[in-house]
């Protein structure tokens, strides 16, 4: 599977082949790195498919960096699966997120507190907050910034 170099780079075709999202989270100090474990969960199924992108943000809540750390790849579409969810967290989330996407990492992320900001890509937290789909050009502002950092 291509990097995040390599798909930052990847020609127009293959940028056009795939959705990008904002995947809104909220921040746990106790689990910095909790993407790592290749699934997120939503309250709704989202549209996403094999190889689309998401862009893990971070809001403020429990003290949150309001930044992006992180690019999660779709390696299974969302499907309704409240027990594994329960299995995992809790009830509450299990009602709450019961649409589970299995993920992967793309390439290592880099410090929660030194993620992109939105407004690297012109975004608030208002117009994600529920999560949403960007563009390209989106996805690359916030992009570039997590690729540059993992090169130092």
């Amino acid at each position: 599977m291509p990097n995040l170099e390599e798909i930052l780079a990847e020609g127009e075709a293959a940028a056009n082949a795939r959705h990008y999202e904002i995947n809104t989270n909220y921040h746990d100090p106790g689990n910095e790195r909790w993407w790592c474990r290749n699934w997120v969960s939503d309250g709704y199924p989202k549209p996403y498919d094999v190889g689309d992108l998401l862009v893990v943000y971070l809001g403020k809540e429990n003290n949150g960096p309001q930044r992006c750390p992180a690019i999660l790849r779709v390696t299974v579409p969302p499907e309704r699966d409240r027990d594994f969810v329960l299995a995992e967290r809790d009830f509450e989330a299990a009602e709450r997120w019961p649409f589970v996407t299995r993920t992967e990492v793309v390439d290592d992320v880099v410090p929660v507190f030194e993620g992109t900001p939105l407004s690297a890509a012109k975004l608030t937290y208002l117009q994600v907050q529920r999560g949403r789909k960007i563009t390209r050009n989106e996805f690359e502002a916030l992009a570039w910034p997590i690729a540059r950092q993992r090169r130092m």
